[in-house]
This record gives structure tokens, sequence and C-alpha cells, in this order.
């Protein structure tokens, strides 16, 4: 099911299938009414390739729909740089609408750590979200997205639960 694009929406881009099982997990923590209002893509095959889309694919539609906003789902792979090194590649007249989440290692050591499963994960952040909280977040492996999750949680709730 595609997204209404005259609303604002939000595109999911997980690097793997563990992303893709996670942002599954998300959908289902979300109000039914508002399912229509966010995609999650197919498995990008790696960090670099997905941002590789969203300077291809993805930069194009952001262009011409304004309410379109991006979130990638990648692994950190205990990489200091590597949002750094992703957010360099996104083009800057779309940057404030694309916002990166991961693991600070693998999402395979997040469920490990977490002991459920993926979609389990997703749920839990789609209820921090639609409850004001940063509970969620204070995990180990989450805690270096909090600056990333203040900027989206206003958007998420603001499309996704109101």
């Amino acid at each position: 099911m595609s997204v209404n694009r005259e609303l604002d929406h939000w595109i999911v881009l997980p690097e793997d299938d563990a992303y893709r099982q996670l942002a599954t997990g998300f959908l289902g923590g979300i109000p039914l009414t508002r399912v229509r209002q966010i995609q999650v893509m197919p498995p990008a095959g790696g960090w670099v390739k997905a941002v590789e889309q969203v300077e291809g694919q993805f930069l194009r539609t952001m262009r011409q729909y304004r309410t379109r906003h991006l979130l990638l789902l990648i692994d950190f792979d205990n990489s200091s740089s590597r949002l750094k090194d992703a957010v360099k590649r996104v083009p800057p007249e779309v940057a404030e609408r694309v916002f990166i989440l991961g693991s600070s290692r693998e999402a395979e050591d997040l469920r490990r750590e977490m002991r459920v499963e993926y979609e389990a994960i997703g749920r839990r952040a789609a209820d921090c979200c639609q409850c004001d909280t940063l509970d969620f977040w204070n995990h180990d492996l989450l805690r270096h997205n909090l600056s990333e999750v203040e900027r989206i949680q206003d958007g998420f709730r603001r499309t996704l639960f109101s």
C-alpha cells in the first residue's frame, strides 16, 4: 500500500531485513487510521546502499513532495563516524527531512540484548513515541540516537499518532 503523498508521510528505508522487521513492528503500534502515512521499503542491502538511494531515487521525490520524510535504519557497527559519514551524503536541501537511526553495533546485538524479536523492538519504539517518552532510547545500544530521536519525535507524533 502506498502513502498519501499530499499529506505528511514517512518512508522508512531499512538497511537489512532485521531493520525491516523492526519497522514492521513499529507499524503495528500505529493507529490504523494513520498506517497510510508510513511506508516501509524493501531492505537496501547495507548502509551505503541506503544512503545511495537517498541520493538517487528518493531525492527527486523528496523535492517533489515537501510533505515526505525519510527515515534510514542502519547499523552503526561501532563506528563513531557512521552518522557523520551518512549525513554528509544527504543533499542539504532535504537534510531536515531525512533522519537516521540504528543500533550502535548491529540490530542483531539489539535483539540479543533485549531478548525479544525485532517486531517487538519496533513496537516498543512506537509505544515510546506515542507516549512521548525517551525511556526506550536510553538502552546502551540506542542512546547515541537521542538527539536524532528528539528531532524526529514531534513529526512522528503529529503524523502518526495524533
